[in-house]
């Protein structure tokens, strides 16, 4: 008898040193806030899926999206320390990184071309890219802001048609639904921006889509860049001093993209893309449904490196980096 409750009194006490143990680990994993730039629309849906889904908190992080509509406002975000992760357009994080800023790239945002050309639903629609170019010199063009992505993209475009940025009047006009009423209020004749302008201009008939870049509609050189399109852009500082937040973002990510990928899940993707855009529209069930329907092939994280260094060479083409920049050194693959 005397036996049995030592040995009941001993297992007491290990299970109690057993469980204070345990207590005591679980209360060292600190988990770690990271501030990840989120676009309006749907261009973010990795991330919103990582924090939604629960994918962000299993890998000991904390995902704060943060709201914002630029390339050049969230670089500078990231670089003030306002943000941890910033989703640029790759030409805009490129000319940033050639000038020797200390930044790494750790995946994609988004893999595709996300760029959408809409222009005024009576406006001539000619097939040919160079031909379109013309019908708008002396036109005015909007752009998110200026210097971002959509200004590249602009740039190729007239120089691909042998004209000059000077051409056409580049008017900054903020995000997609800024973009699209001022195309439709005449305040501009065409935009280049991302989704929802596409969305926004097949659901309402008033606007017409030139060209979705993510299907490969304009210059076949721009394919080239596909796997590197918004990438998910760090301090150089992160990555170096905290890899383990590194990893666990791209356990995250990885997660988020299976997740999207998978079949049947249409409907939660559009349950989380409402939740955080609310269109004050009366066609907002179809508009999110079709903006998530035309998104889901360009979500795939991981960033091709020959892509990388294919935009690069491809800005150098287009005057937009001034000498030849080797984007090796970039990667956290």
């Amino acid at each position: 008898m005397i036996k049995r409750i030592v040995k009941r009194a001993v297992f007491v006490v290990l299970a109690a040193l057993a469980s204070t143990a345990a207590m005591a680990q679980t209360a060292t994993v600190k988990t770690e806030t990271v501030r990840i730039q989120k676009y309006p629309g749907v261009v973010s849906l990795l991330a919103v899926v990582a924090a939604e889904k629960g994918y962000c908190s299993k890998h000991g992080l904390d995902c704060v999206l943060v709201t914002n509509s630029s390339s050049v406002v969230g670089l500078q975000a990231l670089l003030s320390g306002g943000l941890d992760v910033a989703t640029p357009a790759v030409a805009t994080a490129l000319q940033l990184a050639a000038k020797g800023t200390p930044v790494r790239f750790i995946g994609n945002a988004w893999q595709k071309n996300p760029y959408e050309f809409a222009v005024d639903a009576q406006a001539a629609m000619p097939k040919d890219l160079s031909a379109m170019m013309r019908t708008l010199k002396g036109k005015r063009i909007g752009v998110t802001t200026r210097g971002s992505g959509p200004e590249y993209a602009l740039r190729s475009f007239l120089q691909e048609a042998g004209m000059k940025e000077g051409d056409v009047t580049v008017v900054a006009v903020g995000a997609p639904d800024l973009a699209y009423a001022a195309l439709v209020n005449k305040q501009i004749d065409a935009a280049i921006s991302y989704p929802p302008m596409g969305a926004l201009c097949e659901v309402m008939k008033t606007c017409n889509i030139y060209a979705m870049l993510s299907k490969g509609e304009w210059p076949k050189e721009l394919d080239m860049l596909d796997g590197a399109q918004i990438p998910l852009v760090v301090r150089a500082e992160l990555a170096e001093k905290k890899p383990h937040v590194v990893k666990a973002l791209r356990s995250a990510f990885k997660e988020a993209e299976a997740f999207i990928q998978a079949d049947g899940n249409l409907d939660a993707l559009i349950a989380m893309v409402n939740k955080h855009n609310k269109f004050d529209n009366p066609k907002a069930a179809e508009l999110t449904k079709v903006l998530v329907r035309n998104a889901i092939p360009a979500f795939f994280f991981d960033l091709d490196p020959k892509a990388l260094q294919a935009a690069s060479d491809y800005m150098l083409r287009t005057d937009q980096l001034d000498k030849p920049y080797d984007t090796s050194g970039l990667s956290v693959l």
